[in-house]
């Protein structure tokens, strides 16, 4: 099998930006991110300080089966703090709270709050990868009540 020569471009291409990637915020940066976990997102993030990051997230999942259909829409805030980086890889602690509407034949509003702890690697200044862990407590109204647990994600963020 013999790589294409656009492919070896690319690849050296990424290896030389993650080598002098910058794994700090810029303060001031806006950035589109988005996770996938328990629930995906899209989302903007905002750098309020060099070590400070305050992210908006938007949600919608939908699922089928032959009985029901579920449908969740929910919105939340992540602060997360970072505690410093060490060759492009930056580690974080923060939150999250949401809340959501969910219906399957009934309408439940709910909220979430949790903790995260979590590493970023960068990429380049602008593009960052990052996974997390989440401890944290959910609530609905109605049968649900509420649940405490841990919940792992992923997620990309570009800063322009």
């Amino acid at each position: 099998y013999r790589v294409p020569k656009c492919m070896v471009k690319v690849i050296i291409h990424l290896v030389l930006v993650s080598s002098i990637a910058s794994g700090q915020l810029r303060e001031g940066a806006w950035g589109i991110k988005a996770e996938l976990g328990g629930s995906p997102t899209l989302g903007i993030a905002y750098c309020v300080q060099k070590d400070l990051r305050l992210g908006v997230d938007l949600g919608f999942t939908s699922s089928k089966s032959p009985s029901d259909t579920s449908t969740m829409f929910s919105v939340g805030i992540s602060p997360w703090y970072y505690l410093g980086t060490v060759e492009s890889v930056s580690t974080f602690v923060g939150g999250m709270i949401a809340f959501s509407s969910r219906s399957n034949g009934s309408s439940q509003s709910g909220f979430a709050l949790a903790g995260h702890f979590g590493a970023e690697y960068w990429f380049s200044q602008r593009f960052a990868w990052n996974v997390h862990l989440a401890l944290g407590l959910t609530g609905y109204s109605g049968p649900c009540g509420s649940q405490f647990g841990t919940s792992t994600s992923t997620g990309l963020t570009w800063f322009f």
